[in-house]
């Protein structure tokens, strides 16, 4: 931001309330438009182009709909009821409200009034008419929704500096806006000495859904709080918003909803902190007379619109028609500004302009925090959250989200994109795990270093009372599979190329001959992928399929007569790689019979089946079922997160799941019930789900340096 708008932003409450007359114009003339409102700041962040025809230009042209011209007719009829009341006069009838929103509606001149289709103006406007009396009725039949001892003021329309403050990292920081805050208030009430502000929206169809509510309205509410308590030194208790809807609840529900914001600390800490920067965002775009605002789509205007707008107001002949000059003032530098460009538009490229204006003006995220990023890019999807605390952890940094009472989990989960984008990095993870700290639960955010990620040798791992370290958590502290804990004797790893699930293998198989110096390692690697280091501390090592077959059924046998004689065998831990692999190449079907051949009563040969082998994968399901009680521990690992192959029954058995970075949503689902292994980085980026931890657990699992 330039020198100058730093000291627009900058000035004293004092200096801009000094301000009057001429003072008043020469500062108000450094910006592109007078004032601001609520309504400006949300066309502003949504439709930048609209922005500028209407509010900079100051050109209204767009048709009002129906539902527009029901909501004015009910605004003003129910101002005078309620101004009545002020004034000590009757309030209104049923039938007087009637006739004046009718003659409301019949004086909208037919150029202004959108049409639909296959309808005359007449029949448009008995059409709204209609509408408008059944927001009438339910206004009558449910008034007594609105309480009070007496009003204070109606309709009252005001232009106030004020000020907004937030609190950054414990100091308070205060925005003393440097242009007025246009509002007007429906009603203010007072009833047992408690101030409520009070806006009324009429509804065409279905009430505002809850969580739209905390933001749009949660923002207005803000706003004139901030107007009324500026101009008058009161204290507002709270700001009520009044759906009032015409068409009839099938199930005889009120007609009149009441959506309520307490005043307190919380309420005014939130929104003062969702406004902060929106409104220095509002007062930078203002304050720079070349701002190229962008083109997009809304429901008041078309792209089509927006580009024949864009185009005429700076061809030469027509720029002083749009943006009318003051002297000295932004906007004549803009209309310079404009004539510099003269555009030539014999030769405008449409789609060229489209990719040049994809810079979005609002939000400002440059100037943000990660933490800021967070709220304000969930905010503008209607989830209000606050981010309590930032852990940095080695692969990702972890951020703690308390989210507001209405803002639900999924609705937070299913923005991991935007976040990301929002936050400038590859990959971002919302748990659905609730995550302890400091004896508080919170919503964990997990985002993706940008390439400063911190990796672990397996030298730096402690065990501790038999327990295997596979990585360190994002609290930093190690994470652990006890093979001794009879819920969680076998594990299964499943990850893509990359992932670093065969380095995770070869550190592990290190780290169990430390841990336990007298049991057998046995290695099973179909693939033969697994390095040296793996193979050096392996008793065993089994490559060819046929092979791997014939220790597993002898290994069932031995399990089985152990089992039998109530003995525990040496500890033995087996790391089956690849192990999908190895069941599409094993025998099935006619080859698992056991052929005898023998002589028949001619003389002649024949084979005979005397029995049938068990499967690979049938032996591989029956020690993950018993091994555990002879001392059997498989680690089982692939890169194909197959349901056919890690079947519900098999992760039954395996009850500690790894999943490292993986293809698809649908192949994390199917290792650990949950999306998440998708987004993650690689080179040993996991996620665990055992019974010793409460939900997943994200690490970094360790590497062993003679592996690489």
């Amino acid at each position: 931001m330039n020198q100058m708008n730093n000291n627009l932003l900058n000035i004293s409450r004092e200096d801009l309330l000094a301000l009057e007359g001429d003072k008043f114009e020469e500062h108000i003339a450094n910006f592109l438009v007078p004032r601001f409102s609520n309504t400006s700041l949300n066309v502003l962040s949504t439709n930048p182009i609209r922005f500028e025809k209407e509010y900079i230009c100051g050109i209204r042209d767009s048709l009002k709909t129906a539902a527009l011209c029901v909501g004015d007719a009910t605004h003003k009829c129910a101002e005078t009821y309620f101004r009545n009341i002020k004034e000590g006069l009757e309030p209104t009838t049923y039938e007087e409200f009637i006739v004046q929103g009718t003659a409301i509606i019949k004086g909208i001149p037919q150029q202004k009034l959108y049409i639909a289709k296959k309808n005359t103006y007449e029949e448009q406007v008995n059409s709204i008419i209609k509408d408008f009396s059944k927001c009438a009725k339910s206004f009558f039949e449910e008034k007594t929704i609105y309480e009070f001892d007496e009003i204070l003021e109606v309709e009252e329309y005001n232009e106030t500096f004020v000020s907004i403050d937030r609190d950054v990292e414990g100091k308070i920081k205060v925005l003393n806006v440097p242009i007025p805050l246009a509002c007007k208030i429906d009603f203010v009430s007072k009833k047992d000495k408690k101030i409520t502000i009070w806006d009324h929206k009429s509804k065409t169809s279905a009430f505002t859904k809850p969580t739209e509510r905390k933001v749009s309205y949660g923002k207005q509410a803000f706003l004139m709080m901030k107007d009324f308590e500026t101009r008058t030194g009161l204290t507002v208790d709270e700001i009520v918003f009044v759906e009032i809807k015409g068409p009839r609840n099938a199930d005889k529900s009120p007609q009149l909803e009441k959506t309520v914001f307490i005043a307190d600390n919380a309420f005014r800490k939130l929104y003062s902190a969702l406004l902060y920067q929106e409104i220095i965002s509002f007062i930078e775009a203002v304050s720079d007379p070349h701002r190229e605002f962008e083109i997009r789509k809304d429901m008041y205007m078309t792209e089509d619109e927006a580009l024949e707008f864009w185009i005429a107001s700076r061809m030469p002949s027509d720029m002083s028609s749009f943006i009318p000059p003051r002297k000295g003032s932004a906007m004549e530098k803009r209309l310079k500004s404009n004539l510099k460009r003269n555009l030539k538009l014999a030769n405008f490229n449409l789609e060229a302009y489209r990719d040049h204006q994809k810079k979005v003006i609002i939000p400002n995220y440059s100037k943000m925090k990660p933490r800021e990023r967070i709220e304000f890019a969930l905010q503008n999807h209607g989830a209000m959250v606050t981010v309590d605390h930032v852990i940095n952890g080695a692969s990702v940094d972890v951020y703690l989200l308390i989210p507001d009472p209405t803002t639900t989990v999924t609705s937070i989960k299913k923005r991991e994109k935007e976040l990301a984008l929002a936050l400038g990095v590859s990959a971002v993870r919302v748990a659905l795990d609730l995550f302890e700290y400091e004896s508080k639960y919170y919503l964990k955010v997990e985002v993706a270093k940008n390439g400063d990620r911190q990796f672990f040798d397996y030298e730096e791992a402690q065990i501790i009372d038999g327990k295997i370290p596979v990585g360190v958590g994002v609290d930093g502290n190690q994470v652990y599979w006890d093979p001794l804990n009879p819920s969680t004797p076998h594990v299964l790893v499943c990850g893509s190329t990359g992932s670093g699930k065969s380095i995770f293998l070869e550190s592990l198989g290190s780290l169990l001959r430390e841990a336990y110096e007298d049991s057998q390692i046995i290695v099973l690697d179909p693939k033969m992928l697994l390095g040296d280091a793996l193979k050096s501390v392996a008793d065993e090592v089994y490559s060819d399929i046929s092979n791997i077959e014939t220790y597993m059924g002898c290994l069932l046998d031995e399990m089985e007569q152990l089992i039998k004689g109530r003995v525990t065998g040496k500890k033995m831990f087996i790391i089956f790689d690849e192990f999908a692999d190895a069941y599409d190449n094993a025998r099935t079907g006619e080859d698992l019979k056991i052929k005898h051949v023998q002589t028949g009563a001619r003389g002649g040969m024949k084979s005979i089946t005397i029995g049938v082998d068990k499967s690979l994968q049938k032996v591989n399901r029956m020690i993950l079922q018993k091994g555990r009680s002879a001392g059997i521990h498989m680690i089982m690992a692939t890169q194909r997160a197959s349901s056919k192959i890690i079947s519900g029954d098999a992760k039954a058995n395996l009850t500690v799941q790894i999943a490292f970075k993986l293809q698809k949503e649908i192949d994390s689902r199917v290792v650990i019930d949950e999306t998440g292994a998708e987004a993650l980085l690689g080179k040993g980026d996991g996620l665990m789900r055992s019974p010793d931890y409460p939900g997943l657990i994200r690490f970094q699992a360790f590497k062993n340096k003679s592996c690489i």
